[in-house]
């Protein structure tokens, strides 16, 4: 029940946090973390 309880609260906070984030940061932080993945992504093939 607690862990439960627990978990529902960091939800609660996570979409607090989104909510005083304008849209546009939201986008921007996620085209940056998709454009590191690629490259990690990349990295990784080209070393095998």
């Amino acid at each position: 029940m607690s862990a439960e309880i627990s978990n529902k609260k960091k939800m609660e906070c996570s979409v607090r946090t989104i909510d005083k984030r304008k849209k546009g940061d939201i986008l921007k932080s996620d085209i940056v973390k998709i454009e590191t993945w690629t490259a990690q992504f990349y990295l990784y093939i080209r070393a095998k």
